[in-house]
């Protein structure tokens, strides 16, 4: 089995974003200099310079149809979007790059994104529907849909109006259709979500394993309960986890059994939820019997602490990062133990194969106002800016990057985009980048992101083949469980249900015959509606997510 150890130590900072543009510590982004990332043999090939072109897999020539009729007055268009910090300036580089290539004039509404959703309800509820506005979750657009405010978009016109989108989302995300579907009609744009095809890894304090005599990183569940068994003998706990998480607790060893609790799959022909699933017993019949032996830290319910814990050398394992924030494990192992060693690797394989829970390529919807029904070619407009933004190579530099030499450059000029872009100071900042109306290479406020084959390429090279490396996601049937309708009626109390028994039967609080009464209690709570619900959605699309 292939592992993943990281030997350079010294980099520039790292900027987290998430898929809606948020920074956070699940998802980072290198912005200057190259990745210093030796993971085995990672040296990429290619040396031959490349400039940005014109097009992406499955763009269309929309850009030539977007930017067409620039004489006569600008069309008029109100977009409300989610800024990360605060309040976009007035007239933002972003702003202005769409007005000047498309011929419109943007009227801005900004939100913060802490503010964005409960500051949104109140704006559209005081009958403010802009023309362009994010939907940050399913629940969110059938909402608005139930209000009577959003316009329908036939797919048909998208695949019209927006060609590279409609063939990119088929492509890379075809669940994402589930996210705006509402009654078997389209209410949105659907957007993808970049990162979320990696799944995360386990990373290993391998200087304990060979203390204990294990001279690799387990392959197999039975190699694992081998190895925990000896950390046991010289005093290290085996492995901590988010058990207060509803699904990163212990979410490797349930993709060794072939499940992930709380996605909706497709298992004989119907849409079912892993969290009640048998293979789920199963992995937690393992798991408490594992907690009982001593192999699983105490403390797992809480979720705390759990670097802390692998850096002390208390627990070797640990089953939840990202190939983009190991580099920062390694940091912080090496100031506090420069002796310590620390290793990724997949998850173990298990009866039901290898896998871990990952998110996917499916993002939210960017929807349009009621209003744009009676103004066919404004939505017709708006859909050709948002295609050539994400399909049109060059149109995308100037969007999510900016200008070269003023917001960017490249890294080694002989090599081009193929050598990889980095911001220029002070954009390296990401608040000054969000005074732009920028974010970052694949992530933008107005725009959301891009096509994939584009964000690939302008993504960090050396980080990205460590991400596709030992890479074995498993992704819900809907991308997002609460894409069901009636997910805001049932589905918080469901996941505290899951939780707190998911818990409890891993620390012996409960037997795990009381699985069983569980399963009836989720039914009775709203399971069963939601089954029903998701199988009529699956039946509306009939897109199967794997």
């Amino acid at each position: 089995m292939a592992t993943y150890i990281e030997t350079v130590h010294s980099r520039e900072a790292w900027i987290g974003m998430n898929e809606a543009g948020k920074r956070s510590s699940g998802s980072r982004l290198w912005t200057g200099g190259v990745a210093a990332i030796a993971l085995f043999a990672a040296v990429l090939g290619g040396c031959g310079k490349s400039e940005p072109n014109t097009g992406a897999d499955g763009a269309s020539a929309s850009s030539k149809q977007g930017e067409s009729g620039k004489s006569g007055e600008p069309m008029e268009i109100t977009w409300m979007v989610r800024t990360n910090t605060g309040t976009l300036p007035d007239n933002s580089y972003a702003q202005k790059y769409i007005e000047d290539n498309f011929n419109v004039k943007l009227k801005v509404t900004s939100i913060g994104y802490d503010d964005y959703q409960q500051k949104q309800k109140i704006l559209l509820s005081s009958g403010t529907v802009p023309d362009v506005f994010y939907a940050a979750s399913p629940a969110d657009l059938k909402k608005f849909q139930s209000m009577g405010i959003l316009a329908e978009v036939p797919k048909e016109t998208i695949q019209q109006s927006a060609p590279g989108i409609f063939a990119g989302i088929n492509k890379y995300a075809a669940s994402s259709w589930y996210i705006p579907n509402v009654n078997g009609k389209n209410y949105g744009l659907p957007t993808y979500y970049y990162s979320g095809q990696f799944a995360s890894r386990a990373v290993w304090r391998t200087d304990l394993l060979q203390k204990a005599g294990i001279a690799k990183i387990p392959d197999t569940l039975e190699e694992l309960e081998a190895a925990f068994a000896a950390l046991k003998k010289i005093g290290v706990t085996g492995m901590t986890s988010r058990g207060n998480s509803e699904f990163a607790a212990f979410l490797q060893i349930f993709g060794a059994y072939g499940i992930m609790p709380t996605q909706w799959m497709l298992k004989d022909g119907k849409v079912v939820n892993g969290a009640t699933q048998p293979e789920a017993k199963q992995a937690l019949t393992l798991l408490a019997d594992w907690y009982k032996k001593g192999y699983i830290d105490p403390e797992f319910v809480t979720g705390k602490d759990t670097q802390q814990k692998v850096l002390d050398g208390k627990v070797a394992m640990f089953d939840y990062v990202g190939a983009d924030t190991f580099p920062s494990w390694v940091d912080a192992l090496k100031k506090a133990n420069p002796s310590a060693t620390l290793e990724m690797a997949p998850p173990p394989k298990g009866p039901g194969g290898r896998s871990t829970w990952a998110w996917g390529l499916t993002g939210n919807s960017w929807v349009f106002g009621k209003q744009l029904e009676k103004q066919p070619e404004k939505l017709k407009k708006i859909l050709q800016i948002f295609d050539t933004l994400q399909n049109d190579e060059s149109k995308y530099v100037g969007m999510f990057w900016g200008v070269k030499g003023t917001h960017w450059d490249y890294i080694d000029p002989a090599k081009g985009v193929a050598g990889g872009l980095k911001y220029l100071p002070p954009y390296t900042d990401s608040n000054e980048r969000d005074k732009l109306g920028l974010d970052s290479s694949y992530a933008n406020l107005f725009v959301q992101q891009p096509n994939p084959a584009i964000a690939d390429k302008y993504y960090d090279q050396e980080l990205l083949k460590v991400q596709k490396q030992g890479n074995y996601p498993q992704t819900g049937m809907f991308g997002k469980a609460d894409a069901v309708p009636d997910a805001g009626k049932y589905w918080s109390d469901l996941i505290k249900l899951k939780v707190e028994t998911y818990a409890k039967i891993v620390s012996g609080m409960q037997p795990v015959s009381s699985f069983d009464d569980f399963v009836k209690q989720w039914n009775d709570l709203g399971g069963t509606a939601l089954e029903k619900n998701a199988n009529e959605l699956y039946q509306q699309l009939k897109i199967d997510n794997k």
